[in-house]
């Protein structure tokens, strides 16, 4: 990265209107595959609306999966905390406490590019 300031190559706004275009698809999509899977089963104690729920608390949880899996590539990659935490909207001392040990380096240097 060579102590270049890299922005997000689309802006914020935009991208979460399509970000969440995509989540409501999908987890429709999920939600009537878990009614429908449920319903076959003889089950009739999922709801739509606690279903939805059900299925948008597991996409939070897939989406932190990635997020930290997306943060380890970059960090392998030569990203610090400081473009790590600008990537996800938040400081670098958020980056390091939301993912700590990301940058496991000996104390003695740092290797973040500022």
């Amino acid at each position: 990265m060579d102590g270049m300031t890299t922005s997000a190559p689309t802006p914020r706004l935009d991208l979460a209107s399509v970000a969440d275009t995509g989540v409501h698809q999908l987890a429709q999509s999920l939600t009537h595959h878990v009614l429908d899977t449920s319903s076959r089963l003889g089950s009739d104690a999922w709801t739509p609306a606690l279903t939805r729920l059900f299925v948008l608390e597991e996409l939070r949880r897939a989406a932190e999966r990635l997020q930290r899996a997306a943060a380890a590539e970059a960090a392998s990659t030569g990203a610090g905390y400081p473009q790590i935490g600008e990537a996800c909207g938040m400081t670098r001392q958020g980056a390091r406490r939301r993912w700590p040990g990301l940058l496991d380096h000996p104390h003695d240097h740092s290797t973040e590019q500022r």
